[in-house]
């Protein structure tokens, strides 16, 4: 299991994602309203809270040939993630698919440039 430090309480922005690597070919469509991904399983929390996903601006939507708006994460805000002094516990549920993968990356997002987020240290054991 991941865990994130950090030492304050403080929420910060992260890239959260769950596509295939084959997302102009979108069998599967978009999130229904309330999922981050068209298979309702994936989802990611912290400290045992699920992060809320986005509000989609297609949701539900299916076919093979429409324009990518907001399905990847660089084409949308970051997500705020709570987290609190100390060690935080991460878990990411994946479903299995076909060329499955997903993106958990905590930044600094300043509106145009991301980078890594200060402050913080990562474990897949606990300290």
């Amino acid at each position: 299991m991941p865990y994130i430090h950090i030492g304050t309480d403080q929420a910060v922005d992260a890239w959260i994602n769950f596509n295939t690597t084959s997302t102009s070919d979108n069998r599967a469509g978009v999130a229904a309203a309330g999922n981050w991904n068209a298979n309702p399983s994936c989802n990611v929390w912290i400290n045992g809270k699920r992060v809320v996903p986005p509000t989609w601006k297609h949701p539900g939507q299916k076919g093979m040939e429409f324009p990518l708006t907001d399905e990847l994460y660089i084409n949308r805000p970051p997500t705020r993630i709570p987290l609190r002094k100390g060690w935080n516990i991460v878990l990411v549920k994946c479903a299995p698919s076909w060329k499955w993968c997903f993106t958990f990356t905590p930044i600094q997002w300043d509106g145009t440039i991301a980078r890594e987020a200060p402050g913080l240290r990562y474990s897949v054991e606990f300290p």
